[in-house]
């Protein structure tokens, strides 16, 4: 799953927050959190005043996750740690197959 939050630090937070600590229902082993690669630096939104926010990722990336997992699961678990402007969960997928972005 591919989770964005309103600013950098929030995405920081989730990330040492819940990087191999945070287990979901259904799963047995903790989630596997990380800053996503290859973000736009230009996109609308991050820059913040003064360009604080300039160049500083606000995605993270979020693996191992259980099958049957659901959106509303993830957004409960990580708004705890800022405002969630897009989560994406790719649903559907052969658990013997990896995927990437």
């Amino acid at each position: 799953a591919m989770v964005t939050f309103g600013t950098a630090a929030q995405a920081l937070s989730a990330k040492e927050g819940t990087d191999r600590i945070l287990k979901l229902p259904g799963n047995d082993k903790p989630v596997e959190v990380m800053i996503a690669r290859n973000q736009s630096k230009d996109g609308p939104g991050d820059r913040g005043p003064g360009g604080s926010n300039e160049g500083r990722p606000k995605k993270i990336f979020v693996g191992s996750l259980p099958d049957g997992i659901t959106e509303n699961t993830l957004r409960e678990e990580f708004s705890k740690y800022g405002q969630i402007t897009d989560l994406f969960l790719k649903t559907g997928c052969d658990s013997n197959k990896h995927w990437a972005f």
